[in-house]
């Protein structure tokens, strides 16, 4: 095995558990698409961990190893240097088991190591694992959506209504469009065989579904049935054939959460709420997702969520430009049709 790929083989779990740096996270994820063997180790590296997404480790009560601590030390001037206790099960008279307050000192620091480390670390490699199977996820989504450019010759696309609006909470008489019907056209003619890869694993209203006969129906059918933003193709004249390095697909867009624009969201700092706010996964249209920490893509430093520099928005915006991200989420219908 050569230096290269012993350094490829060594930095995928790094990459799986999140914590590799910028410049070789770049270099592992160009080898990974050259690579089909290194793929196919990681893919067996994410089976490994992903039984980590659906375990939830218990919550330990708040101080419980300092309370213990606490309560042997504040009672040692009273009591006896060891503790006699009998066995389980034990007849009168049987021998007994001393314990020494040294004893009950290390039980309680291992109290303390496992509620303050060892629970700790779990649960941040199950958030690690389910950001790479979001990315995965992501991934998957793009094979389909590649296979549809080849046919359609674009970005998958469902038409325009003219004055139509993608937010279903604007006020007026404005037809809603939902801008995920688009990218459903994957699913709708099985370019992507399972519809549940549209909903992050960290989206606690993410509703996966499967879709027995998917072709009848033109969009995500309900709320939380397709989770992820992807790029506005609203407009008369939609940009159906960005740049390569633009974001096509990302966790959900904060501003639009409700299906409503937040105006008290800060587009600049807030990231997607699917993974506790600490940032989304990003499919760019060069066939590769990545983990981004803010809402700024790109060497241009694109934001995700706002198309152009636009702050304010009624439902009707779209791209300024072939650069330009702007990711919206679909929405099942407007606020006073769900009732």
């Amino acid at each position: 095995m050569d230096d290269r790929k012993r350094q490829a083989d060594e930095l995928i779990l790094d990459w799986h558990l999140d914590r590799i740096d910028p410049d070789d996270r770049e270099w592992l994820e160009r080898e990974l698409l050259r690579d089909a063997g290194l793929r196919a180790r990681s893919d067996r590296l994410a089976t490994i961990l992903h039984p980590l997404d659906h375990w939830a480790p218990p919550q330990a009560p708040g101080g419980l190893a300092e309370r213990i601590l606490r309560n042997i030390t504040g009672t040692r001037g009273s009591q006896p240097d060891v503790f006699s206790l009998p066995p389980i099960g034990a007849a009168n008279g049987a021998p007994t088991r001393s314990f020494s307050y040294r004893d009950l000192i290390a039980v309680a620091a291992c109290i303390l190591f496992v509620v303050t480390v060892v629970l700790p670390g779990v649960s941040g490699l199950r958030r690690r694992s389910q950001r790479q199977l979001c990315a995965s996820q992501l991934g998957s989504i793009y094979q389909g959506v590649k296979t549809y450019q080849s046919f359609a010759g674009s970005l998958p696309f469902a038409g325009s209504a003219g004055g139509s609006s993608w937010l279903p909470g604007t006020s007026g008489d404005s037809v809603f469009a939902s801008n995920s019907r688009h990218v459903y056209l994957v699913v709708r003619y099985r370019f992507v065989p399972n519809a549940k890869l549209f909903v992050c694993p960290s989206d606690p209203q993410g509703k996966p579904a499967d879709l027995d006969d998917p072709i009848v129906h033109d969009d995500f059918p309900g709320v939380g049935r397709g989770s992820y933003a992807s790029l506005n193709l609203s407009g008369t004249d939609p940009h159906l054939r960005p740049a390569a390095t633009v974001a096509y697909m990302s966790d959900a867009n904060p501003l639009f959460e409700g299906g409503k624009f937040n105006a008290d969201v800060d587009p600049y700092t807030t990231n997607s709420r699917a993974h506790g706010g600490a940032g989304q996964c990003v499919l760019i249209l060069d066939g590769h997702s990545e983990w981004q920490s803010t809402p700024a893509t790109g060497q241009g430093r694109d934001n995700l969520w706002l198309a152009g520099s636009l702050m304010t928005y009624t439902g009707t915006e779209s791209r300024d430009n072939d650069n330009d991200a702007f990711l919206v989420q679909g929405f099942a219908a407007r606020p006073s049709d769900t009732h």
